[in-house]
């Protein structure tokens, strides 16, 4: 598999709110509970992981970048700090729910996945990855240093404004689609979507959103579909 450093819910407190001031450099948590962390602390980070492994494989940023101040201001601060310790290293950014300035559907989305796709894509990620990026804020995309693994990176904040039972089926066969077509398996296991359609008549399998990435994760693995009702016992089909 090889190595790689994931950095997830930095929520940098580039404001300083609760930060980056004397005696607080790193921010204080002594019953601040929403306190963010400061730009000294995103740098001391990013020198601590160069020390423990300095020549990863690829970088994961899962998101979540603000405490305080623009999402594209602390984006800056922690792509430009990685890079500065990681400067050849793939860097892979994967939106989180404190990631979007409005609504992850509409006009506005719209144009808020091509300011990521431009900030984070253009280096790393194929045309293809790219355009599924600018698109619809998710893709997927061979590692240029692991050519046989294919990393997902999802989209999860969509179901939240969209019905998980209209999202999650389309998302589901993706990933499947995505896993059969690289371990060359036979077409009846290639759409998740398919296969529960077949089970559950018109009505597609409804996915609690807490259950989502579990379930994604076993789908990947084992290539099987699960609906709600194997995980609390709900008949739902």
């Amino acid at each position: 598999m090889g190595s790689f450093w994931q950095l997830t819910d930095v929520h940098v407190d580039l404001a300083k709110e609760c930060s980056g001031t004397a005696p607080n450099w790193y921010g204080s948590f002594n019953g601040q509970y929403g306190c963010g962390c400061s730009v000294e602390t995103v740098n001391a980070t990013s020198i601590f992981m160069r020390t423990k492994m300095a020549i990863p494989d690829f970088i994961l940023f899962t998101g979540d970048a603000t405490a305080s101040g623009t999402i594209l201001a602390n984006m800056n601060v922690i792509q430009g700090s990685l890079q500065a310790q990681f400067p050849v290293t793939p860097l892979f950014l994967v939106l989180g729910n404190h990631d979007f300035p409005g609504s992850p559907v509409g006009t506005e989305a719209d144009a808020w996945y091509q300011q990521m796709a431009d900030m984070w894509g253009k280096r790393w990620l194929d045309a293809p990855a790219l355009a599924e990026l600018r698109r619809f804020g998710y893709y997927s995309t061979t590692l240029p240093l692991l050519p046989r693994v294919r990393l997902v990176a999802l989209n999860v904040c969509t179901p939240f404004e969209l019905a998980p039972s209209v999202v999650l089926p389309i998302l589901m066969s993706r990933v499947c689609s995505l896993v059969a077509a690289d371990r060359a398996l036979q077409p009846r296991e290639r759409s998740c979507g398919q296969r529960a359609d077949a089970r559950c008549g018109t009505r597609a399998p409804y996915l609690a959103q807490h259950y989502a990435s579990v379930h994604l994760c076993r789908a990947a693995a084992g290539l099987h579909c699960w609906t709600r009702a194997d995980w609390d016992g709900d008949r739902l089909c």
